[in-house]
């Protein structure tokens, strides 16, 4: 079992079902934990992506492993992690805000999302 403040990291081929289980691995974590999607640093990259997967990718996946290595040294700490969570426990004049999607598909979120922020 890994100790806190531990890295785990799930590697692949696309399709594997790597988000899939890391996901599942963080929500039923029987302590505060995060997921890095690395997909999603992917994502952020608005001029020259280059898929990964290619030869001239090398620099690209350098610096989308550094950035992610980074969040997971900054966030490896329990407490960050329970910060990131105490952060949203008193939302002040945002409160009006926030949606709570408890219970709900993303079709039943997606419209109050959506109505909360024309208010």
């Amino acid at each position: 079992m890994p100790t806190p403040g531990s890295l785990t990291i799930i590697a692949g081929p696309p399709g594997a079902g790597k988000t899939t289980v890391a996901a599942l691995i963080a929500e039923t974590a029987t302590r505060p934990t995060v997921h890095l999607h690395t997909d999603t640093f992917y994502t952020w990259i608005r001029t020259g992506f280059v898929l990964p997967y290619l030869p001239e990718a090398v620099r690209q996946n350098e610096v989308v492993n550094a950035v992610t290595a980074e969040a997971a040294r900054v966030l490896k700490a329990e407490d960050a992690i329970r910060g990131l969570r105490g952060a949203f426990t008193d939302l002040g004049e945002l409160e009006p805000c926030a949606v709570d999607s408890t219970g709900q598909t993303v079709e039943e979120t997606v419209p109050e999302v959506r109505g909360r922020m024309l208010r």
